[in-house]
């Protein structure tokens, strides 16, 4: 049966709480102007996204700038390994948030429990590479960066009898003429980055667009007298749907089943 309102309020608070929702998915904020026969309201959604957590799947020297790289974005690190050595410990006890230890589908489940998980893919290591890889795919990660040749990855794709995945970046990192570990990092967080945020990667100084291009939300007293009035602060609606704390920081997480 149809749904019966109590008052044009209910009206607005179902389009706002749909709106809201749009807008999570999209991960972009948004003005949206309800009417009624009272009048009109602008309300102005942010959205207010976690960092991304990128799980790093190779603990070499060349991984520790990849790590500190997207620290310094603002991301969470988990660095993943399959065994516990010391050296591992000490290398990444300073940079990443925590260091999990496990079989690759034993962490598959810590990576669906985020909402903007990425992963690298870097042990060079052929097989241990190609697990990581399947596991990843069968996971609903993101973004997937393969480093190496575009040939290598090709082959693990004909071994797997995987066709395409768009999510699947191989080699990783956009094309700045990165040499260096450090280099390679700012690559693979530049790519990452434009993926996450849906954005082409290009110079600014081909996009004809102002640098930031913003949409002057209304006054604020405005937004709170329309959120109080037309959508309870309580409304379970409005969540996400899907919230997770953040892992506390911990330099070795044993994962098992």
């Amino acid at each position: 049966s149809e749904p019966v309102f109590e008052s044009i309020d209910d009206i607005l608070r179902i389009a706002m709480v749909a709106d809201a929702k749009a807008a999570i998915a999209s991960g972009e904020s948004v003005m949206r102007t309800y009417n009624s026969e009272r009048g009109s309201v602008d309300v102005f959604i942010e959205v207010i996204l976690p960092p991304p957590r990128a799980f790093v799947f190779g603990t070499g020297h060349d991984a520790v700038p990849v790590v500190q790289m997207m620290r310094m974005l603002g991301w969470d690190v988990s660095v993943c390994a399959p065994q516990p050595r010391i050296a591992t410990r000490q290398r990444f006890s300073s940079v990443a948030d925590e260091l999990l230890v496990g079989a690759p589908d034993e962490i598959a489940a810590r990576i669906d429990e985020c909402d903007r998980a990425v992963a690298i893919v870097m042990n060079h290591h052929y097989e241990t590479d190609r697990d990581n890889l399947a596991m990843l795919l069968a996971t609903r990660v993101r973004y997937i960066g393969m480093l190496g040749p575009r040939t290598r990855t090709r082959r693990m794709l004909d071994e797997l009898e995987v066709e395409v995945d768009t999510r699947l970046h191989a080699p990783v990192g956009l094309e700045l003429g990165a040499e260096t570990p450090q280099e390679i990092a700012l690559a693979i967080a530049a790519e990452v980055q434009s993926v996450l945020r849906r954005a082409p990667a290009a110079s600014r100084r081909d996009n004809i667009r102002a640098v930031h291009e913003r949409k002057a939300p209304p006054a604020m007293p405005l937004i709170a007298q329309a959120v109080e009035a037309l959508v309870p602060l309580d409304t379970p609606a409005l969540g996400s749907g899907r919230v997770t704390a953040p892992y506390e920081a911990i330099d070795i997480i044993t994962v098992a089943s």
